[in-house]
């Protein structure tokens, strides 16, 4: 009786041995150290992985927006054009970068076309990404999804906002039956801008956009001006308000 008391103290205390080194080995070298995308309030976190040592609570419940997207073409030369606009929302932080997905369908909905891209969006400010000159006849397209992922947000007191502006904007219709649209890009940053894309939405009386084009502007250097030119196509028949011409600009690199 006491020996077989003997052996059941003996393994249960090899038991725990066995144990203790197998909790020490785990909590060492085997347990995930916290992070913040664990899934579990640790580190000294305000809520479950924000706060603390992560990032700020407020941006768990920020998104980009889509806020705009229109499908255009000219059925002359049998080309499509996408446009999407993206929004911030915040007033206090900024999306350093973001990936988006836009996919386009036909009107019997297959999917024809996909884009994927990075870009960026100031504080309270929007992006316009333009897709242009897809081969596609506009009778047959339908529909376009977009799908937004990865946004990477940082406090404005991280942002450096480049200074670029564009003025002496004209647009016209030429006599090849495309708008021309010209102006002078200003970088008043002392920064060289390596890829500069300066974009413009055509809009009709109706107020709704007809086309949208683009341009690279390349080694754009500090407190320096650059002329550009911008042409797009467009459907004939439409009737289009030239001064409604919108500019848009973005960094790329």
């Amino acid at each position: 009786m006491q020996r077989g008391l003997k052996q059941f103290l003996f393994g249960f205390l090899y038991l725990l041995i066995i144990s203790a080194i197998s909790f020490g080995i785990y909590s060492i070298f085997l347990r995930p150290r916290p992070s913040c995308t664990d899934g579990i309030k640790n580190q000294n976190e305000e809520d479950i992985d924000c706060g603390g040592k992560c990032g700020a609570c407020e941006i768990k419940e920020l998104d980009v927006e889509v806020v705009g997207q229109q499908v255009m073409g000219v059925q002359s030369i049998r080309k499509t054009s996408i446009m999407v606009v993206f929004r911030n929302p915040s007033l206090d932080y900024w999306v350093r970068n973001f990936s988006y997905k836009v996919d386009l369908y036909n009107i019997l909905g297959v999917k024809v076309s996909s884009f994927e891209g990075v870009s960026s969006i100031p504080p309270n400010g929007k992006r316009i990404i333009p897709i242009a000159g897809i081969d596609l006849d506009p009778r047959d397209a339908g529909t376009i999804s977009v799908k937004v992922t990865g946004a990477d947000w940082s406090a404005i007191s991280d942002f450096s906002n480049v200074q670029v502006s564009s003025s002496n904007v004209k647009a016209a219709i030429t006599a090849a039956e495309r708008i021309k649209i010209t102006g002078t890009m200003t970088n008043s940053s002392p920064d060289k801008i390596a890829e500069f894309r300066v974009g413009a939405v055509i809009y009709g009386k109706d107020g709704v956009p007809k086309a949208v084009s683009q341009t690279l502007i390349e080694n754009f250097e500090g407190f320096s001006k650059r002329d550009f030119e911008i042409f797009a196509a467009f459907e004939k028949g439409e009737t289009i308000d030239l001064q409604r011409t919108e500019i848009f600009t973005e960094v790329l690199k």
